[in-house]
């Protein structure tokens, strides 16, 4: 069967992105009967030290500053049919800048966002690419929302029956991207009252240590309690995931989408933290999935409601790993390939040249 070349452009633009990101949107593509070729682009923090060949995908990592050029050259170097940007930025970012006007390409959204968050950048003329899911433009103000990113995102199966060493002793509860804003002062605020009930129980933040955020706990007596683990891999991710008593997901930074999905076929129920931000989009795209665990109850009463493990609870964890079911390599691919509107079909019009 002759398979269409694809160039899949995946950029590490927000929390919990990793390399293996492109190797399982890859293996997706090839599924729905593309010949993919990845390249793996780093966020501007990283060294040009920590860019080098990612073997579990087949492709290669640059740095952003070459990310450009070397977009450029592997589209010269091939007869690409089509392109996807794979980024947390709506539209492709600015990466969708870098292609020619006349390349067909797509948006494969990576992650969860408050919907009023700005770009990062000014696109200048360049317009945003359409979504994988299809429909409208992919650039609009609230575009990137808990459907888009979530009902793309994937799940290593192999990695579910992977037995992991623990890396913590004790029941925890985890946060995984850096603490922000009015929103992280009030999940530590929550965790407080939680805790005092449950002893036992401490609070993982997978993001280097935050000082601000360290004195908040300490001022509320929680200091020894939350406990800044640092970015994780993907592999360490599973182990942190597997016995945690939940995942705490709040802000308005972009977070990878994936990690919901991977907490939820884990047995980890998620929960949306706060009134704003990614929190209520989340809940509302578990509730209709029947996994959200405290629909409708404030950040502390549903924490507490988490951790009694009631038959509700337990009920929408099992409804979590079905709904994670869906999002494993193969029904995934059937999925876009099935819905001609998801699959990069066409070049998007009026998009001009960078």
């Amino acid at each position: 069967m002759s398979r269409t070349p694809l160039l899949l452009i995946e950029t590490l633009d927000c929390a919990g992105a990793a390399a293996e990101d492109g190797g399982l949107r890859a293996a997706v593509l090839r599924q729905a009967g593309f010949a993919p070729q990845v390249l793996t682009i780093a966020p501007p923090e990283r060294t040009a030290g920590q860019c080098a060949l990612d073997a579990s995908n087949g492709g290669r990592l640059v740095g952003w500053r070459e990310g450009r050029s070397a977009v450029r050259a592997m589209l010269a170097s091939r007869p690409f049919e089509q392109v996807i940007v794979a980024s947390a930025m709506p539209g492709g970012g600015e990466v969708a800048r870098w292609l020619p006007a006349d390349r067909p390409a797509r948006w494969w959204p990576a992650a969860l966002a408050a919907g009023e968050r700005p770009p990062r950048r000014p696109w200048g003329a360049a317009r945003a690419l359409d979504a994988i899911g299809g429909g409208g433009d992919a650039g609009a103000a609230g575009a990137i929302t808990a459907d888009a990113a979530l009902d793309w995102a994937i799940v290593d199966a192999s990695a579910l029956s992977r037995r992991q060493q623990p890396l913590w002793d004790g029941d925890t509860l985890l946060a995984p991207a850096p603490l922000a804003g009015v929103q992280g002062e009030a999940l530590l605020v929550a965790f407080a009252a939680v805790a005092s009930e449950h002893v036992a129980l401490d609070l993982i933040v997978l993001a280097d240590p935050q000082p601000a955020f360290e004195r908040i706990a300490r001022g509320l007596g929680i200091g020894m309690r939350v406990h800044f683990a640092g970015g994780s891999t993907r592999e360490a991710e599973w182990a942190w995931l597997k016995p945690a008593s939940g995942l705490l997901v709040s802000g308005t930074e972009p977070l990878a989408a994936g990690i919901v999905l991977r907490a939820l076929a884990c047995g980890c129920p998620v929960l949306g933290a706060g009134e704003e931000g990614v929190g209520p989009a989340l809940n509302a795209w578990l509730a209709a999935r029947g996994a959200a665990p405290a629909a409708g109850r404030p950040t502390r009463d549903a924490l507490l409601h988490l951790l009694d493990r009631a038959d509700p609870v337990e009920r929408a964890i099992e409804r979590g790993k079905r709904a994670s079911d869906a999002h494993h390599v193969t029904p995934l691919a059937a999925r876009l390939s099935a819905r001609p509107a998801a699959a990069p079909a066409a070049a998007v019009p009026g998009r001009q040249a960078a």
